[in-house]
């Protein structure tokens, strides 16, 4: 059995780190690598209790639907939970552990383990899991502090970007993009103008 993981230290409230790496729904929507189109059957997807069901993603370089059978075990003391992926003829867990660090912060860490001893997957995986990992420690600075600027982003996040498919948030990122240069241009345009007139 191989395995690989990553760890993060966060100045975050247990609470708020349990409620989201506890969630697989939201987990899955937080992955850069794949769009979650549905869990079939449609269950409450909270790690609180044992469940098993199907979830239908696309990853983002393929176009045909892949269905992984997910089975979630209960949450272990408030501090981890893990869940099985079953697809294409392959099944990797991923575990989530968290522990109080040093000065009040919790550690997260997230782990995968494979039954391969293939380089290529075990480097796939990795670069998989380093991206995913960032995303969902990102999302959970995000549920921490009530500061309107936070507010506002959690906001944007959950009611919108979350339900943007992987290929609307690169095109909503190159068009921002070029929005904030525009500015930029109109900017230096306006005052190079006030310059060269005034």
């Amino acid at each position: 059995m191989s395995s690989i993981s990553v760890y993060t230290n966060l100045q975050v409230p247990e609470k708020t780190a349990l409620t989201v790496i506890s969630n697989l729904r939201l987990l899955f929507k937080l992955s850069p690598h794949w769009d979650l189109i549905s869990i079939l059957p449609i269950v409450d997807a909270s790690a609180q209790s044992p469940c098993k069901f199907g979830a239908v993603i696309k990853y983002y370089n393929d176009d045909n639907p892949k269905t992984l059978i997910i089975e979630a075990e209960p949450i272990k003391d408030n501090k981890s939970f893990s869940f099985k992926m079953c697809g294409d003829n392959a099944c990797k867990r991923v575990e989530f552990f968290l522990d109080n660090s040093s000065k009040g912060a919790i550690g997260i860490a997230q782990k995968y383990s494979f039954d391969s001893e293939d380089k290529a997957i075990a480097e796939s995986f990795s670069i998989e899991l380093k991206y995913w990992h960032k995303a969902i420690v990102e999302y959970i600075k995000l549920q921490d502090g009530g500061g309107i600027t936070k507010k506002c982003f959690r906001w944007f996040m959950n009611r919108i970007w979350l339900d943007l498919t992987l290929s609307q948030r690169k095109i909503a990122i190159i068009l921002i993009k070029v929005s904030i240069v525009e500015i930029i241009a109109l900017i230096l345009f306006i005052i190079a103008w006030r310059i060269w007139v005034g």
